[in-house]
C-alpha cells in the first residue's frame, strides 16, 4: 500500500521480523510475524513522519503502532533504572571499601602489661575510601575479644572472639611475666656491667699514669 504524493514501495516483497536476540543471549519473540502487505508513506530521500497517532496497546501479543509519548515514557523509566543501577554500584563500592578497612584491623600478640589495644584501618575500592577503628582486649592469655566499626559513611561494624584451646608446653614452663622479669634482669645486668667496665677502665688509667 502506497500513500502520499511521490511515495513508492521498495519492492513487492514483505519482510517480517519474528524475534530478536539480545547480547546477553535472551531471545524475545514478537507477535504479528506473518504480514500480508506493507504500507509506504514516502520514498528514499523524501521520508515522512506519521502524526496524530493514538497510543497503541502495549501487551505481549499487541500489533498496534505506538506513538512518541509511549516511547518517551519508556525512555524515562530506562533513565530512572540507569540512575538506580549507578547508585547501587556506588553503594556497593563504598561497602567494599568499608569491608577492606575493617579487614585491616589486626590485634597484636598478648602482652600482660597491655591487655587493651586500639587499631586503625583504611580501605579503598574503585574510587571509594573508608576508615575504621577497632579495639582488642585480652581478658586472659588465651582469650581475645575484638570489636571494630567504620567511621566514615554508613555504619559497618563487627565483633569477634578468639580462643586458644590446649596447653602450650613451652609457655607453660616460662610465662610472659617471667619473660618480662628476665628482660628487666638482663637490662639491670647490662647497666651494672657497663658501670663495672667504666671502673676498670678508670683503674687501668690510674695505673698507667704512675
Amino acid at each position: 500500500v502506497v500513500l502520499g504524493n511521490n511515495s513508492t514501495a521498495e519492492s513487492s516483497d514483505v519482510v517480517s521480523t519474528s524475534s530478536y536476540t539480545y547480547n546477553n543471549g535472551v531471545t524475545e519473540k514478537f507477535a504479528g510475524t506473518a504480514p500480508v502487505s506493507t504500507v509506504s508513506v514516502g520514498t528514499a530521500g523524501q521520508e515522512r513522519t506519521i502524526t496524530h497517532v493514538a497510543a497503541g496497546r502495549v501487551t505481549a501479543d499487541s500489533t498496534d503502532a505506538v506513538n512518541g509519548s509511549q516511547l518517551y515514557g519508556t525512555n524515562q523509566q530506562i533513565d530512572v533504572l540507569h540512575r538506580d543501577v549507578r547508585h547501587v554500584e556506588k553503594e556497593s563500592n563504598r561497602g567494599d571499601a568499608r569491608a577492606a578497612a575493617l579487614a585491616a584491623l589486626h590485634p597484636l600478640q598478648f602482652d600482660p602489661d597491655h591487655k587493651v589495644q586500639v587499631m586503625g584501618g583504611y580501605g579503598h575500592y574503585k574510587g571509594e575510601n573508608a576508615l575504621a577503628l577497632g579495639v582488642g582486649y585480652y581478658p586472659k592469655e588465651n582469650l581475645l575479644l575484638t570489636a571494630g566499626t567504620t567511621v566514615s559513611g554508613d555504619l559497618m561494624a563487627n565483633v569477634g572472639v578468639s580462643y586458644k584451646f590446649g596447653e602450650n608446653k613451652t609457655l607453660a614452663k616460662i610465662s610472659p611475666a617471667s619473660y618480662n622479669a628476665l628482660e628487666q634482669r638482663v637490662d639491670t645486668l647490662e647497666a651494672q656491667n657497663k658501670k663495672l667496665q667504666e671502673t676498670v677502665d678508670m683503674l687501668v688509667q690510674k695505673l698507667n699514669e704512675k
